[in-house]
């Protein structure tokens, strides 16, 4: 299920961010964000959660730096 999830998430990220960066680079996002993430002991919820608004975070800092 967790690989579903980060697919689900990064397949919706690429979606929102078309054109801004490339698909490649929003899995990267994702991936890292969830490596980070993934030694803390969190509910599913949390660590969701959390996943999701440090890969935007990455994402939206990224396109800051562009």
């Amino acid at each position: 299920m967790p690989d579903l999830h980060l697919w689900w998430l990064a397949e919706t990220l690429t979606c929102e961010y078309a054109g801004a960066v490339a698909a490649d680079v929003v899995v990267r996002a994702v991936s890292s964000a969830a490596r980070t993430l993934r030694d803390l002991d969190l509910s599913d919820d949390v660590y969701w959660d959390l996943t999701e608004q440090t890969a935007r975070r990455e994402l939206t800092n990224l396109l800051a730096r562009l």
